[in-house]
């Protein structure tokens, strides 16, 4: 009885064992295809992490004094290289991403002291950026976005005290007129403010004697300076901002600021253009005419308001006069006011109830009892001394406004501060009520807005940026158009598992484009 048991025993343990024997090869199988899908999916969850790591490191790398003087995110490209250029990014890219895979060099030293093996090991074999934007591409759309982007984070509640200051002259600005009746300013102005832009482009390079700077002649250029040296007994750069002289008084010192055209972003030829990734945007009227002039007058300066250590000291006036001096932007900023300002006077000087009407109209009356010619010659001396009325009190307004006053947008007798015996020279009178420099400078910048091109305008912006940054040291030679926005990069990885991956993300300070 005991040997058949024993033998049974013996019979059960060889099955086993010749079972075990055939199960073994397909479990190894098994085994090693876990562990090679294991291998192989950890292998790709690098590739995304080491892409991630590398991609935001280099966003990490922004223009600090870009972000912190306007508020925009944006890679430098130039680096400490000098010129910008793709491939500096693409040297930070490769580096960032050598460091993170496991075949660099302190990983090797790793795994040779303590004698182990990485086996989701990647190796870095090409890296590129096929698809990315400039600060300047499509116009300046990239820029604008970014504006937005940046008031959309930031708070706006210390930023709407400029919309509340351009504002409160809106009672001014429409409303009702000296006599009752309902004045819309946008429809009045707006019209003679196109013709008056016409007017003043077609002479906009009077300075030069009638030639436009391609065309211009030394000599005549040098007759021209002689005559109006002989004339005025001055030179031609005196000559020429003559009607600061009238607005500003003498101890106010006017800054002569200046730059070379061909620096900047609009006076190159050769701006970086990337591949349009993702430069387009369209702004609403809220956003062109509400947030983008509250961003304007946080981040730049303007007259008797620099902005700290700023290449020009008027900046905002820069973006209407377009001229390279302080003193010619300045110059053209009080052109556009004085005749504004000239224009709004005359209509209400043309009044007969008004007070200069009250001075005008027994003029004319007794002029009209000279036969034949009374009529026709009081109409003439009625239109003349309207005009001499509105010169003096438009005059007396915008000198107004430089010292620091307010001057309301439809006169009344309480703000009619002049006569025909005032002079052309210092202020006469104040006012209460009604928009101050600030403001007008605001309904201009709207003026123009609306006439013109937002996108025009920012990229003159960005000629101020670019001058202001250069004054950090070390950024002597920033470029706006050489700064990225955001981009796409493709990286190609050699995995100890024999596999190669080749992996496409999309990088930026927004999300991407859909």
């Amino acid at each position: 009885m005991s040997r058949n048991k024993a033998a049974f025993n013996t019979k059960i343990s060889a099955s086993l064992t010749i079972y075990m024997a055939l199960m073994l090869p397909i479990l190894l199988s098994l085994v090693l295809a876990l562990f090679t899908g294991a291998r192989i999916r950890a292998e790709k969850m690098k590739v995304e992490i080491v892409t991630d790591i590398a991609g935001n490191a280099v966003l990490g790398e922004y223009n600090r004094p870009l972000r912190q003087q306007y508020g925009l995110l944006m890679v430098d490209t130039a680096y400490d290289k000098g010129s910008p250029a793709l491939s500096n990014m693409t040297e930070r890219l490769d580096y960032y991403l050598s460091a993170n895979t496991d075949g660099n060099t302190i990983s090797q030293i790793g795994e040779f002291l303590l004698n182990t093996s990485n086996f989701s090991e990647l190796s870095l074999a090409d890296v590129s950026v096929p698809e990315y934007t400039f600060a300047g591409d499509n116009g300046s759309a990239v820029v604008q976005r970014q504006i937005f982007s940046y008031l959309e984070a930031e708070p706006l509640e210390g930023l709407l005290g400029s919309a509340e200051e351009a504002t409160s002259g809106k009672s001014d600005i429409e409303g009702q007129g000296a006599g009752g009746e309902d004045i819309s300013f946008f429809e009045n102005v707006v019209g003679v403010f196109e013709k008056i832009s016409a007017l003043f482009t077609d002479n906009s390079d009077q300075d030069l004697g009638g030639h436009t700077e391609d065309e211009v002649d030394l000599e005549d250029a040098r007759q021209t300076q002689e005559t109006m040296s002989d004339i005025a007994g001055q030179d031609a750069q005196t000559k020429k901002f003559s009607i600061l002289d009238l607005v500003i008084p003498e101890s106010e010192t006017v800054s002569d600021a200046s730059f070379d055209t061909g620096s900047v972003y609009t006076g190159r030829s050769n701006c970086l253009q990337g591949t349009g990734l993702s430069d387009n945007f369209d702004a609403n009227v809220f956003e062109n005419f509400g947030l983008f002039n509250i961003y304007l007058f946080e981040k730049f300066g303007y007259y008797k308001h620099p902005k700290e250590n700023s290449h020009l000291q008027y900046q905002i006036e820069y973006l209407i006069g377009k001229k390279n001096t302080d003193k010619g932007n300045l110059a053209a900023v009080v052109w556009w006011l004085f005749a504004i300002r000239c224009v709004i006077d005359y209509v209400y000087a043309f009044r007969p109830d008004s007070k200069p009407g009250l001075v005008i109209t027994p003029i004319t009356e007794a002029l009209c009892l000279i036969p034949v010619i009374g009529v026709t010659l009081a109409e003439l001396v009625k239109l003349f001394l309207t005009a001499v009325y509105a010169f003096i009190e438009g005059r007396n307004d915008v000198a107004m406004l430089m010292s620091g006053g307010k001057v309301p947008i439809i006169k009344t007798d309480d703000s009619w501060k002049t006569d025909l015996f005032s002079g052309l020279h210092g202020v006469t009178g104040s006012n209460s009520y009604g928009p101050d420099y600030k403001g007008y400078l605001l309904i201009l910048m709207l003026l123009h807005e609306a006439i013109g091109s937002v996108d025009e305008e920012t990229k003159r912006m960005m000629d101020i940026m670019e001058l202001d940054i250069r004054k950090v040291p070390g950024y002597s030679n920033f470029r706006i158009d050489g700064c990225i926005d955001c981009y796409k990069v493709t990286v190609t990885y050699d995995g100890e598992s024999g596999h190669s991956y080749e992996f496409t993300r999309f990088f930026g300070y927004e999300e991407a484009p859909r």
